[in-house]
Formats: structure tokens, C-alpha cells, sequence
């Protein structure tokens, strides 16, 4: 069953937008969990990249705040 939040809906747009201005991502990494335990979806994410031309990147997304 796939979990689909705030996350899934809204990121992609931002990501797609540093992939347009940026570069391609070269590596990624991140965490999630769903720490209100409101509804399925996980609500806190932490997200660390970088560019093929070495831009690093970083970010926290908390919907449950």
C-alpha cells in the first residue's frame, strides 16, 4: 500500500526545481518518520544531496509543526 502525504504531493516540485537550476543529483540521502502519528504518511523528513557539479544540498521538511 503506498503512503502518499504532504511530502510526495509537494516536494517533487522543489527537488524538480533544483534539478532544473542546479544539475543533476550525483548522490542522496535521507530519513523520514512519523512522529504525530495523525495519519499514515510520514511527517518529518530530513533529505542531504549532492550535484554532479559538487553543489551540496540539504533539507528538513516537518509537517506535523
Amino acid at each position: 500500500m503506498a503512503l502518499v502525504g504532504y511530502f510526495d504531493d509537494l516536494t517533487s516540485h522543489g527537488l524538480n526545481l533544483f534539478h532544473y537550476l542546479l544539475g543533476k543529483f550525483e548522490n542522496a540521502q535521507g530519513h523520514h518518520a512519523n512522529q504525530k502519528q495523525l495519519y499514515m504518511a510520514n511527517d518529518a523528513i530530513s533529505a542531504s544531496w549532492i550535484h554532479q557539479n559538487k553543489i551540496i544540498g540539504y533539507a528538513f521538511w516537518n509537517f506535523g509543526s
